[in-house]
């Protein structure tokens, strides 16, 4: 069987999702990527959200979820997973979706709200202040646990970040950022390369080609790393039949 570079078929996947809305062709692909790459999480957040749009809202809270486990800062898949709770009248559910949504786009007036404004314009210190204020009120929240252990990443204190992210991997053991955190500090702080060899896969299981890493940590002038991951054709004529939900 021929291969091709996963990254061109996760794109086509995103041309049969938000483009064409072919959500039984789109499904199917997603499916055969999953086969090769079980913990893809671009394909996980991809079909998670496009299951909100084609109406198939118990797989969306199913899919969400499993994403959000190793991405819990994307605010997008919070907001999917807040209309699909809805929908299937999970209002607390719902309710916490969206303010997560809300906090992680820096809107409004709440401590991680504040805490997601100031990283944004890289106030750091301010931006760890107000996560710790944030993380004291609501320490179940691993969003806010990660943003915090991003400020200190940047405010240069390693040994601080890597604890808050195996904090971190404790509830969530497959949180890209959180692995790649414990990577990079790891690497500050001089251990040897073999202690970082779990995570590391991990993290490339998540993500093969490091897109998220890049987005996450490069400096403003590097270029994305070139795609290498390469996973077996797929036959475009697959189809996934939808099956209506209650």
């Amino acid at each position: 069987m021929s291969e091709v570079l996963l990254h061109e078929l996760s794109r086509e996947l995103r041309r049969l999702l938000e483009e064409e809305r072919d959500f039984e062709a789109g499904f199917a692909l997603g499916r055969h990527i999953l086969r090769h790459y079980p913990r893809h999480l671009r394909t996980y957040r991809q079909m998670g959200l496009a299951c909100v749009q084609a109406g198939l809202y118990a797989d969306a809270v199913d899919v969400l979820h499993r994403a959000l486990s190793a991405d819990p800062e994307d605010a997008d898949m919070w907001s999917a997973l807040g209309r699909a709770a809805e929908l299937l009248g999970m209002n607390k559910e719902a309710e916490r979706a969206r303010r997560c949504a809300e906090d992680l786009r820096g809107r409004g007036t709440t401590a991680a709200a504040r805490a997601r404004a100031a990283a944004l314009a890289a106030h750091w210190e301010e931006s760890a202040r107000r996560f710790r204020q944030a993380m004291h009120r609501q320490p179940e929240r691993m969003d806010i646990a990660l943003g915090l252990a991003t400020a200190y990443l940047h405010l240069r204190e390693p040994a601080i970040c890597r604890g808050l992210a195996e904090s971190v991997l404790a509830q969530l053991p497959y949180s890209l950022k959180a692995n790649w955190l414990v990577v990079r500090c790891a690497a500050i702080l001089g251990d040897e390369e073999r202690d970082r060899q779990h995570h590391l896969a991990i993290a490339r299981s998540l993500d093969p080609d490091d897109q998220y890493a890049w987005q996450w940590f490069a400096a403003e002038d590097r270029t994305p790393p070139a795609p290498s991951a390469r996973i077996p054709s797929w036959d475009g004529g697959e189809r996934w039949p939808l099956r209506p939900q209650p």
